[in-house]
């Protein structure tokens, strides 16, 4: 399922986050895909789940690192393993990382997401730079 196609479902059913099962989407789903900031995913799997910001994740895999969206998206992989390979354990983090290094602009976050999402990627920045 296309990511734009997860967000519309996300949006129609005004729930707080959209359950899917692991097989209904792949980092390949992400490709030339901007999603809204905001858009929470919990993706079901055989081992465990996983509940991530679908919009940080496009920007991530078609900005940033698609290495990071393939190995997240990868439920036999455990935060841990994501952990000890990229330095963070969450897609947010990542993101703020991204932009610390120039490959996310601050103008893009803000077009996609809400204030409130930006101060928290800026305060992110703040802290990892201190």
């Amino acid at each position: 399922m296309k990511a734009s196609e997860v967000a519309k479902e996300f949006e129609l059913r005004e729930e707080a986050y959209l359950t899917l099962r692991e097989s209904e989407l792949g980092p390949e789903d992400l490709e030339d895909e901007r999603v809204k900031l905001g858009v929470r995913v919990v993706l079901v799997g055989r081992k465990r789940s996983r509940t991530f910001d679908l919009g940080a994740l496009t920007l991530i895999y078609n900005l940033c690192s698609r290495d990071f969206v393939k190995d997240y998206l990868n439920l036999d992989l455990s935060l841990e393993d994501v952990a000890k390979r990229y330095g963070t354990l969450t897609e947010l983090h990542f993101l703020s990382s991204c932009m610390r290094r120039g490959k996310v602009k601050l103008a893009t976050i803000q077009e996609l997401g809400s204030k409130d999402l930006v101060s928290l990627l800026q305060r992110l920045n703040q802290f990892n730079d201190s």
